[in-house]
């Protein structure tokens, strides 16, 4: 989902090995979302990336499995190996490097409850979501902080939200991010603010 045709590598495209749809829409997280759910007319399920996301080469099987088994779960979100925004950030060669030394060490079958995923990898059975016209909040401050949990916990009353054990490895790639200083720190407090007052978010959650 590129912000602008230009964004748009059209050589990996070529490169990847199933079919691929690009869709420009207006900038902004929430709505950027929206537009790909609004593509997304006969999936079943579907999975959302950050850019500086790194799955293992068994995240989809893995989430297409548990989705197909469970038909109460409704959305589900990978165990964090490690979070370079906590840091200096991690390299693309580090990432790779942690994901294929924990693929062979974690169960595959652990998971557990949680409420709400995590934007950076999450998955959503899409029949509630179109049944019950469910889209990210486009009204948030700024920039989309928070847009995950706001969606999951709408999403939750249909189904069981999971942490997925071996089926995410995330690893950040070099900290370069655009939503950075002032404009992002107010989001950090208002959005929060924001989704307690619209009640999707409870005081306790933010630790308030």
């Amino acid at each position: 989902m590129p912000g602008v045709p230009e964004d748009v590598d059209i050589a990996s495209l070529e490169r990847f090995p199933a079919q691929t749809l690009t869709v420009v829409g207006a900038k902004g997280l929430p709505a950027q979302r929206n537009m790909i759910l609004s593509a997304t007319r006969e999936a079943d399920i579907i999975v959302f990336f950050d850019d500086d996301f790194f799955a293992d080469r068994d995240y989809l099987a893995n989430v297409e499995r548990i989705f197909t088994a469970s038909a109460d779960i409704v959305a589900a979100t990978g165990f964090l190996l490690a979070d370079g925004a906590h840091g200096p950030g991690l390299s693309i060669d580090q990432g790779m490097a942690m994901i294929e030394a924990q693929t062979r060490s974690l169960a595959n079958d652990q998971m557990v409850d949680i409420y709400g995923t995590y934007g950076c990898n999450m998955t959503f059975r899409l029949k509630p979501i179109r049944s019950n016209a469910i889209l990210f909040d486009e009204n948030l401050p700024l920039y989309g902080w928070q847009e995950d949990i706001d969606f999951s916990l709408r999403v939750g009353p249909y189904g069981r939200i999971v942490k997925i054990g071996n089926a995410a490895r995330r690893s950040p790639g070099d900290q370069i991010r655009a939503n950075v200083g002032r404009r992002f720190g107010y989001s950090q407090i208002a959005n929060p603010i924001y989704l307690i007052r619209k009640g999707t978010m409870s005081c306790s959650m933010q630790k308030c």
